[in-house]
């Protein structure tokens, strides 16, 4: 009889579960081929998903240097780490788009209502197998555990990630076990490492510890403050213990990864992506549903004050990690992409669960069924209302199920296939081409990804150049306009944030439309495209190479316009640049810039601004290294300049391979504007073959 059970029990697990995996196979498949559009973005192909092909491809070519890829994107913010478990999906069945979606979901979707199915029975002491499943398909009922995957984000194996580490800490609450700290540990610092954003979610968990240590510390009080001390002092220790396992797991497997996390301020970074407090509020509400959170409050309610069936010492873990969430990502952050929904969901979920439970557990058998089947029809209602366009129906009481979001449908796909056609045919010598974007509707995105989809991989010959697009993150536009040989515009101006958040890219448009000195190098071709929303594209080509003078002012009149300077601005700007060069800060805040000498005539072509503050008497220090002793030398020309880019102060310091590179200059730079460094051949008929130089440790001291 009780083997009979027990095969029965297996069976229906066994169906139920493929049902699970049936549902994570159908609705990628029915989403994604509803799609007509080319992906811009951070879900874009190019981005996840491109990345999961590039391993894929290394996997195939050389398992070892697949190896060294992956762990060398340990050290960067944006690793390859969730690439791994969809490579085999790829290599097997390809490398559609659709293939990358599905396995997300089998990978990590899955696993994920799983676990939650898990932690449910832990709370929730009532048929646990029932309990299990209904945990599970509930999760994947809400249209929020769905969406970032079918936008092709993998941060589901982030919440998998911090969902383990809730399971492991309910084991035990007082952290009775080493190994528990140890993979508690491990799997925050896991978090972080596989989605940066998660380190928010490993934040919430330790607050919520933290807090209910706190709450047990003041109810013990009344008794005995000896005994408050040790209830807490305790706790306290092993939570300190999980820290330090998850920072020296940090260090040790990813440490220029902490380096970077621990030195950057991304609270100002992303300020641009930052919503008001009320859109915040109006956003997460929406996208989940209001009618949902109505739900949720209840059962939080009932998970913390009832105590039939309900273990609220383990639901209160479960509500102040999702307090402390929607704290970071509502309140503190207010992004409004999809994915950071994830860190709310879980909550949502167990919090229905308890809800569905508290209903089955105490009402008449008719009466709960009623509510019971109410309950499942809204939630249906919601997740049709948040995946698909039905949901873009509008009704009286819309505002209580899930905001839209449909499969995207582009209905201008061939006029953007036209746009990629003609840049192809203009710009086919890998012409250097800015796209000014214009929220999703144009972008470097778009056009990079729609040449890809047209062409294939292999066949993309387009030169883009990378554009700013928002304030805090970006940097002035200026260098890549110099580069430009060519100017894709739009009108009307479209915005992906507020347009005050946007001024990098507003202050190019406005000077193509107002003409200003700068755009003149320029003119219009006379062929224009018409894209969604009365979009009327044109395009610029450059005539003549910008003058500096005039490219100075152009950069004064941008900060003019824009302000505060561009979050990711650096001190030093590439005016002119006849051969690749670049700029690097040092940890030190100095510079390393590498070039070409270049012609003294008719202009210095290899120039550099520096638009950092400047004092009466400014003193520049720096070092000339050499690539090859070949070089017959350079000559390294600073110049201050004012805001209409005319040289005041000059001087000058010979340099060759086989002297001293270092060097401390000085300069009255009294009334002026910007420092310019030009890199000139080391005199003025000497060739520049075999001059690739540096000049590094480049220090401008103000004091």
């Amino acid at each position: 009889m009780i083997l009979d059970v027990k095969k029965k029990s297996i069976k229906v697990n066994l169906i139920l579960f493929s049902l699970l995996v049936l549902i994570a196979v159908t609705i990628p498949t029915l989403y994604v081929l509803s799609e007509r559009t080319f992906y811009v973005g951070d879900f874009s192909p190019a981005s996840y998903h491109q990345r999961v092909v590039n391993m894929t491809r290394l996997f195939q070519a050389s398992p070892r240097q697949a190896v060294e890829k992956l762990t060398e994107s340990l050290t960067y913010e944006q690793n390859h780490l969730f690439t791994l478990p969809s490579v085999p999906f790829l290599w097997i069945l390809g490398n559609h788009r659709l293939v990358y979606i599905i396995s997300v979901a089998l990978l990590y979707l899955i696993p994920l209502s799983l676990v939650l199915g898990v932690i449910a029975t832990k709370i929730i002491s009532f048929h646990p197998q029932a309990v299990f499943w209904t945990t599970a398909f509930l999760t994947f009922s809400l249209p929020t555990t769905w969406l970032p995957t079918l936008r092709g984000y993998p941060d589901a194996g982030g919440a998998l990630i911090l969902v383990l580490a809730t399971w492991t800490y309910l084991h035990n609450r007082r952290l009775k076990f080493i190994w528990q700290i140890i993979i508690i540990g491990i799997l925050l610092a896991l978090a972080m490492i596989f989605r940066r954003h998660f380190a928010y979610g490993s934040l919430a968990f330790i607050s919520a510890i933290i807090l209910q240590i706190i709450k047990d510390t003041v109810l013990t009080l009344h008794k005995s403050r000896k005994i408050a001390s040790y209830t807490a002092l305790n706790p306290f220790l092993k939570v300190g213990l999980v820290g330090l396992v998850s920072l020296g797991f940090l260090s040790i497997v990813a440490t220029p990864f902490f380096q970077r996390i621990a030195q950057t301020n991304y609270t100002r970074l992303y300020a641009s992506f930052s919503l008001s407090l009320s859109d915040s509020i109006q956003l997460y509400g929406s996208t989940f549903g209001w009618g949902v959170w109505c739900l949720v409050l209840v059962g939080i309610f009932l998970g913390l004050f009832t105590q039939k069936n309900i273990s609220s010492s383990q639901f209160e873990f479960i509500a102040l990690t999702g307090f402390c969430s929607i704290f970071f990502w509502v309140f503190k952050n207010r992004y409004d992409s999809i994915q950071y929904t994830l860190h709310i969901t879980p909550l949502i979920i167990l919090s229905i669960a308890v809800l569905i439970w508290s209903i089955q557990a105490s009402l008449e058998v008719k009466n709960k069924s009623i509510i019971l089947l109410v309950l499942g029809l809204l939630l249906a209602i919601n997740f049709v209302s948040g995946i698909t366009a039905i949901g873009k129906i509008q009704y009286p009481l819309r505002f209580l199920f899930a905001k839209s979001y449909p499969p995207i449908v582009r209905t201008d796909h061939q006029e953007v296939s036209r746009l990629v056609d003609y840049l192809r045919t203009i710009a086919s010598q890998q012409q250097t081409v800015y796209i000014i974007p214009s929220g999703d509707l144009l972008s470097l995105n778009l056009i990079h990804n729609a040449e890809r989809d047209l062409y294939g991989r292999k066949n993309a010959i387009l030169n883009l150049v990378i554009t700013p697009k928002f304030d805090s993150r970006d940097e002035y536009p200026l260098e890549g306009l110099l580069k430009s040989e060519y100017v894709v515009f739009s009108t009307p101006l479209h915005h992906r944030l507020k347009p005050s958040e946007e001024k990098v890219v507003k202050v190019v448009f406005d000077a193509f439309r107002q003409n200003q000195e700068f755009t003149q190098d320029f003119q219009r071709l006379p062929v224009e495209f018409f894209l969604e929303q009365d979009t009327v594209v044109s395009i610029y080509q450059r005539i003549r190479p910008t003058a500096i003078p005039v490219a100075i002012r152009m950069l004064d009149w941008m900060q003019a316009q824009i302000g505060d300077r561009p979050g990711s601005q650096l001190d030093w700007i590439i005016l002119g640049q006849p051969f690749p060069s670049g700029l690097q800060k040092n940890p030190d805040n100095s510079y390393r810039i590498f070039t070409h000498p270049a012609d003294r005539f008719p202009n210095p072509t290899a120039s550099f601004l520096y638009i950092g503050e400047l004092s009466p008497i400014t003193q520049i220090r720096g070092e000339v290294k050499f690539a090859d002793s070949q070089c017959i030398g350079t000559t390294l020309q600073f110049s201050t300049v004012d805001a209409e880019g005319t040289s005041r102060q000059v001087i000058q310091q010979q340099f060759t391979p086989h002297q001293d590179g270092k060097f401390t200059l000085s300069l009255p730079t009294a009334k002026a504007r910007y420092l310019q460094m030009d890199v000139l051949n080391y005199q003025p008929i000497a060739s520049v073959n075999h001059c690739t130089l540096e000049v590094n440790a480049l220090h401008i001291q103000t004091d």
